[in-house]
């Protein structure tokens, strides 16, 4: 999860856009200790409230991706965030 403080590492990710709002934390950070699923939903629905209005990123496109696999390697899903995810995927012998 992010912090909108570009200053502040959490979890292995950063605010790469610069975009900063107090706002934005304070309800991010009670979402991930709010353990009851409609109280977090409610706590979220009013987050994205706040950056629907802010709009802190505007994607102008997104570019075409390709995989190529040979046919022993399966279970391999591709998701457009352009992170890679290995853990569901293995390899048949030769």
């Amino acid at each position: 999860m992010y912090r909108s403080d570009s200053d502040v590492q959490i979890v292995g990710h950063r605010s790469t856009t610069g975009y900063k709002n107090e706002q934005v934390d304070k309800p991010l950070e009670e979402g991930r200790n709010t353990y009851e699923q409609a109280a977090r939903k409610k706590i979220y629905d009013e987050l994205q409230e706040i950056l629907v209005k802010d709009i802190p990123m505007f994607s102008l496109f997104y570019s075409v991706e390709y995989a190529a696999l040979r046919d022993n390697v399966h279970d391999f899903v591709w998701i457009p965030d352009q992170i890679p995810r290995f853990r569901d995927l293995w390899k048949k012998g030769h």
